[in-house]
């Protein structure tokens, strides 16, 4: 049986019911524009949905359920001191509107690589940095097929800052994938290269 992170802020920092939750994201989505060009990242609040939600909407607006099929999804540790990098213990998220598979594969890949630590259950299920991103990407992703790289970020030396870089830009070169940086009260667009 593959190993399921609960939605375990849903209830408390945004709405646990589908319908109520399906309603705002919508509303939000529908207030905000969408620029023209691909978007190769954003950056995104992760505050409740009542402080955050209008807000991260103009963001998720941005991502094309069209060609997206894998999210890197980037997101400061707050409940554990994490040297480095760290991958998930699960392989499915859960949201209010559905589940969230993990790249089990290109997490593995990345682990191979010896750079990244991976998350206790506990320490993963308490990360809200991360959840707060599911429902609007299950939202805006809609019954297209995509993949999760969840990855909690925590201190970094400048050494391990270009080690992962190195790591991730094969997959930020990648059309089909797109990077969600979870931050607090920030949205921000990046383009795709040469654009």
């Amino acid at each position: 049986m593959a190993k399921t992170r609960p939605a375990s802020h849903a209830g408390s920092w945004y709405s646990s019911d589908p319908n109520t939750l399906n309603q705002q994201l919508e509303g939000w989505l529908q207030a905000a524009t969408r620029q023209e060009g691909e978007i190769r990242a954003v950056i995104t609040p992760h505050a409740g949905y009542d402080y955050s939600g209008p807000t991260a909407a103009w963001a998720f607006k941005q991502i094309n359920a069209e060609t997206v099929r894998r999210v890197v999804l980037l997101g400061p540790a707050h409940h554990e001191y994490v040297q480095g990098c760290a991958l998930p213990y699960a392989e499915i998220y859960r949201t209010p509107l559905g589940d969230v598979a993990v790249d089990v594969e290109t997490v593995a890949g990345l682990g191979e690589s010896g750079a990244f630590r991976r998350l206790s259950a506990k320490a993963e299920k308490e990360e809200h940095s991360l959840e707060m991103q599911l429902p609007y990407l299950r939202k805006v992703m809609g019954s297209a097929a995509f993949t999760l790289v969840p990855i909690v970020v925590g201190e970094l030396s400048v050494s391990q800052q270009s080690r992962y870089a190195e790591l991730l830009s094969p997959l930020f070169q990648q059309a089909d994938t797109v990077f969600v940086i979870s931050s607090d009260f920030c949205v921000m667009t990046i383009s795709a290269l040469g654009r």
